[in-house]
């Protein structure tokens, strides 16, 4: 077993009644999928999947909450993610990359 730090940081800033501005920070660490770590052909063993994202945005209501509108921005930065990796002599192997980012 191992021990990690999970940080989750939040902010909120109130513009006036109707504007709100926040930014979330979150870090994840989880085991790779039972599946893959069970199937003795998928290559393992295999580093547990890590990430953080950050997302700032901003909210806001409008008419007693009858008119609602949100915008946001993310980051998700994602490690050791798992993906087929077939061969002509095992099509259970499974293979870790490096880093992904995903944005939005």
């Amino acid at each position: 077993m191992q021990d990690v730090i999970l940080p989750r940081f939040g902010a909120v800033y109130t513009i006036n009644p109707q504007i709100n501005l926040y930014g979330t920070y979150v870090k994840g660490y989880n085991p790779q999928t039972a599946s893959a770590l069970a199937n003795p052909n998928a290559g393992g063993p295999f580093d547990p999947l890590e990430n953080d994202m950050t997302e700032f945005g901003l909210k806001t209501a409008w008419l007693d909450g009858k008119l609602q509108a949100s915008t946001a921005i993310y980051q998700i930065n994602q490690k050791n993610t798992l993906y087929p990796a077939p061969t002509a002599d095992n099509a259970d192997l499974m293979e870790q990359i490096g880093k992904e980012r995903s944005k939005g």
